[in-house]
């Protein structure tokens, strides 16, 4: 019994503020449908079964069908099936059907779309990766996509607009021309 009740208590002595308008715990349905407003942040866990939005995340978020939205930065684990979105900077591992992250982002991006608004240091591994800015690090996927691209691209097509490292695929193209614009299977700028 005493197992029991506490398994009951926890979700509640999480949701205690951790400090001024940070709780512990989130859960939520779908938005507005959940335990705490939107400008709440949450430091610890973050569930959701189809939508969640706060203010900023530090710990975990897991969406078991839906969608996981950050309002500000976000730092850990985001595992969301549906996609995650974070509007400020994000550190950690970021993984969904569709991911974007509108500021900086600094860890392992892996989804079967990936959008990288801001840099990027790490690794992006989808489908489909872009990656709208400087991305130092590993690209892999089907499309691989980045504005000034710093380390490797490897996919069946590769697109960097500056490109300062290698590209390994089928279809490699370089915009800047340097030395190549195109290149089957192996593609270089140092």
């Amino acid at each position: 019994m005493k197992k029991i009740l506490t398994l009951l208590l926890v979700p509640f002595l999480l949701s205690v503020p951790v400090s001024g308008s940070e709780k512990g715990f989130e859960a939520a349905l779908f938005h507005p449908v959940q335990i705490h407003d939107e400008n709440t942040s949450i430091t610890g866990v973050r569930l959701n079964v189809f939508y969640a939005i706060n203010q900023d995340v530090k710990g975990v978020d897991l969406g078991f069908i839906g969608l996981g939205r950050t309002r500000g930065d976000q730092v850990g684990i985001s595992w969301n099936f549906i996609g995650s979105i974070v509007e400020g900077d994000m550190v950690g591992w970021q993984t969904g059907l569709y991911t974007d992250v509108y500021g900086d982002f600094t860890g392992l991006k892996g989804g079967f779309i990936n959008i990288q608004r801001g840099d990027m240091v790490g690794w992006q591994s989808g489908v489909v990766n872009f990656a709208h800015s400087e991305f130092k690090g590993l690209q892999t996927g089907f499309y691989n996509s980045a504005a000034d691209m710093r380390g490797l691209q490897f996919g069946v097509v590769n697109y960097a607009e500056n490109l300062h490292g290698l590209q390994i695929g089928l279809a490699n193209i370089n915009a800047s021309g340097d030395p190549l614009y195109f290149f089957p299977f192996v593609n270089f700028s140092f």
